[in-house]
């Protein structure tokens, strides 16, 4: 039986690569990343397709959609593509491309006739809940931060495509690996870890936590989502 084919944008990403390593022996994988294959370490397996392009430019990504297709059907696109700095700015990048390259992909998804689309959001796409409440499913992506903004615009988008094909949105926690390649956690364990005069405090007074997640834990997720379709509804989110 030949290997069921899927998309996965921002493949060179941390979960992307986590991911491809994950699924690459039982699905050919068509990957789309801003940064080649060789520069952000990807595996490179004879089931990985490597797509070079910007999901931001809509022609580029039109005209990689076309080849992809004409190479035979594809099932489901995982969208993790997305733009997040730690600088606090509101940079024009994100609405270009958390929003305009979303709808780019859901367009371009839908010519192709994918049958599921899966979208990895964020719990920082929710406003921190009260004191003794705790984020769920049911939680409004109300943050205010332009990265919450963009996610919450990016989850909305997803129901004008119900009619074209399923979708179930993913909120994902602050990503961590073995490389703590996440700038909050690995600054946290370097003053823990060391001699200085602060290294037995923590802030908040305890009463704010933020949730991590490891990358290879996240991509064994999406991949008991994506084998097995029957378990999610249309629209549904997940944590």
């Amino acid at each position: 039986m030949p290997h069921p084919r899927i998309i996965v944008t921002g493949a060179s990403g941390i979960v992307g690569r986590y991911l491809l390593a994950e699924m690459k022996e039982e699905y050919r994988i068509e990957c789309i990343a801003r940064r080649s294959q060789a520069r952000c370490g990807a595996p490179v397996h004879q089931n990985i397709g490597w797509h070079q392009v910007d999901i931001g430019e809509r022609a580029d990504l039109a005209a990689v959609f076309r080849r992809i297709r004409s190479e035979g059907p594809v099932h489901t696109v995982v969208h993790l593509a997305e733009h997040y700095d730690f600088t606090g700015d509101d940079h024009p990048e994100y609405y270009r491309t958390n929003v305009d390259g979303l709808r780019n992909t859901l367009d371009l998804s839908h010519e192709i006739g994918i049958s599921r689309f899966v979208f990895s959001s964020s719990v920082a796409a929710c406003e921190l809940p009260p004191p003794g409440s705790a984020l769920d499913e049911t939680s409004p992506p109300d943050g205010e931060h332009v990265y919450a903004r963009t996610k919450r615009l990016g989850e909305r988008m997803l129901e004008d495509y119900r009619s074209a094909f399923p979708s179930v949105i993913v909120r994902f926690a602050a990503m961590f690996s073995d490389w703590c390649e996440y700038p909050p956690l690995f600054l946290f364990l370097e003053t823990w870890l060391s001699n200085a005069w602060n290294r037995g405090l923590l802030g908040g007074k305890g009463l704010s936590a933020i949730p991590y997640l490891h990358v290879r834990d996240a991509a064994s997720f999406l991949r008991t989502v994506l084998e097995n379709p029957d378990r999610t509804l249309p629209g549904d989110v997940l944590i």
